[in-house]
């Protein structure tokens, strides 16, 4: 919902790809009607790399920050991200849902986006700074709980 809040969304399907899990939830009308938290994330994705590159998980966390490693670190992760849009295509099978909103660390590779979409079949939208969005969002409902909006 955080992240729903400072994307401006009420309906559609926000996934948030955070450290430990990928969370889906789906709103209509601002609320939220389904909500689903699997253990696959960002911590899956430098475990995949560590592996891959015979590396330590630290190492991995670096390499993968690193723009010019991009190309390799995708090839290699691709199958993760797929796996996450697995788990977002489970969450909202059967919810009718119009467009999709990622977020989160590790939706950060350029084409991200596109491996959801492909899987989703559905818009995919994408921040510029997605590691953010979730983190902003959670002062938001303060704000509105302060005023009482909320």
């Amino acid at each position: 919902m955080a992240a729903a809040r400072a994307l401006g969304v009420t309906d559609g399907a926000v996934i948030d790809i955070g450290h430990g899990t990928t969370g889906v939830s789906v709103l209509r009308g601002g609320q939220v009607v389904c909500s689903v938290d699997e253990p696959t994330g960002g911590h899956h994705i430098d475990l995949v790399l560590a592996g891959a590159l015979g590396i330590s998980y630290d190492q991995a966390e670096a390499h993968k920050k690193d723009p010019r490693h991009a190309a390799e670190v995708f090839g290699i992760v691709r199958p993760t991200l797929e796996k996450m849009a697995t788990i977002a295509a489970a969450a909202i099978s059967g919810e009718p849902v119009d467009a999709v909103y990622l977020v989160g660390g590790s939706s950060s590779f350029r084409a991200a986006p596109d491996v959801f979409a492909e899987r989703l079949s559905l818009p995919v939208y994408h921040s510029a700074e997605p590691m953010f969005v979730t983190p902003l969002g959670v002062p938001m409902k303060a704000a509105e709980v302060t005023r009482g909006d909320g």
